[in-house]
């Protein structure tokens, strides 16, 4: 089973309409919903009034760009210095700026919850600075919510450390919290023929979220392409929420993997 989910929504109005049209096409089945941002409260509307599933795109490291107050975009300011500093940063854990880092976390959960009208019960982040150290260490996000996990990667894909990395944070996330089996970036599915025959026998067989940025112009030809197509084809195909609503029915459509 295979969710194909949407970053940014409600960023900006062209990225907004642009995933819009994937939805409406069927070739998109989730976004993952910008706050504070130019298009957000647009955005809220289209997604309620259109029955569109959405979960929570927390936002580090991209400026607010809708009116916000003065403490919040200064708490922001001071997390996208420290993450930009140096590309390392999100693996360490700043004391200094934890209440920065609680503060904004807890803003857009609740500016989420007042658009939406409903509580974030899926996670991902800008960038993925959902997994950064201090939301993992700081344990911003509630445990049982459903969280993005890192990208999957292949043999030869990535080298030991980086892989090593990644596999003691989707461990933190798989005991605390609820998460797909396998997490693709839709690019993946360009590379050679071996690559994609593993990764369709893995969406054959397992619960996976594919990324795409349908605003970026390789990922929407790759989501439109017929090769595309060929490789889902067969693997059924769902939104998050109805995945959630199993788990919490006791349905097991998604467990704590």
């Amino acid at each position: 089973m295979v969710v194909i989910n949407a970053d940014d929504w409600g960023s900006e109005t062209t990225i907004t309409n642009r995933i819009l049209d994937c939805v409406e096409c069927k070739k998109v089945d989730s976004v993952s919903a910008m706050v504070f941002m130019k298009d957000s409260r647009r955005a809220a509307e289209i997604a309620i009034e259109k029955g569109i599933d959405t979960g929570l795109h927390l936002n580090f490291t991209l400026s607010f760009t809708a009116e916000v107050p003065g403490r919040l975009l200064k708490f922001q300011s001071s997390i996208i210095s420290f993450l930009k500093k140096h590309k390392l940063a999100q693996v360490l854990y700043n004391p200094f700026i934890k209440n920065e880092f609680a503060y904004v976390y807890q803003k857009q959960v609740e500016e989420y919850s007042r658009l939406y009208k409903k509580e974030p019960s899926r996670i991902d982040g800008h960038n993925h600075m959902h997994l950064c150290a201090n939301v993992i260490w700081g344990q911003l996000i509630p445990q049982n919510t459903f969280v993005r996990r890192n990208y999957s990667f292949l043999k030869n894909e990535k080298n030991f450390w980086n892989k090593k990395y990644r596999a003691v944070i989707d461990s933190i996330i798989r005991k605390r919290y609820h998460c797909t089996d396998y997490f693709f970036h839709i690019q993946q599915f360009v590379k050679n023929s071996l690559i994609k025959e593993k990764i369709k026998n893995l969406l054959n067989n397992s619960i996976s979220e594919v990324l795409v940025h349908p605003n970026q112009e390789i990922d929407y030809n790759v989501l439109n392409s017929t090769n595309f197509q060929k490789i889902l084809s067969g693997v059924p195909r769902c939104r998050f929420d109805k995945m959630i609503n199993n788990r919490n029915r006791g349905l097991g459509a998604v467990s704590q993997m």
